[in-house]
């Protein structure tokens, strides 16, 4: 990856490259796109909903609970999942999102997530992160994400 971040470079196998050469001149032809034709192609980055501190283990008096409460709402149209990556602290954490029910039992929304976990949409308040796990104790940071 260069130094801003903007992209990253890897080499791709000859196979591999011509046969996204042949699937573009597909579509051109399918799309009776001819040389020189102007399109617009709109790409719609991921988009961060929401960031949360979490201890490494349960915050005291609770069993599960270790991070304040959280929501996930304002998802972008394009967007069909939901990205979890780590960001500082421990990358191999493990960790659960439930749902802090007002005078019930709280219920599990995402089981056993972990960097770079990919999940449905699930929109809702009172979210919180559970169970953590593979941490040493140590707190880390999680960013949600909506990715097309």
């Amino acid at each position: 990856m260069n130094g801003q971040k903007w992209f990253s470079i890897r080499l791709i196998p000859s196979e591999s490259n011509q046969a996204a050469g042949n699937w573009l001149g597909k579509w051109y032809a399918y799309d009776r796109i001819l040389d020189n034709d102007r399109f617009h192609v709109q790409v719609e980055a991921p988009t961060e909903i929401t960031s949360i501190r979490s201890e490494g283990t349960p915050q005291e008096g609770q069993d599960y609970r270790s991070s304040g409460n959280f929501k996930i709402d304002n998802i972008p149209p394009y967007a069909t999942k939901l990205k979890w990556t780590i960001t500082d602290g421990p990358t191999d954490a493990h960790f659960d999102v439930m749902h802090d029910v007002s005078f019930g039992i709280d219920e599990t929304i995402f089981s056993d997530l972990h960097n770079g976990s990919i999940t449905d949409i699930k929109k809702s308040e009172d979210l919180y992160i559970a169970k953590p796990s593979n941490t040493g104790g140590k707190s880390f940071t999680v960013h949600v994400t909506a990715v097309p």
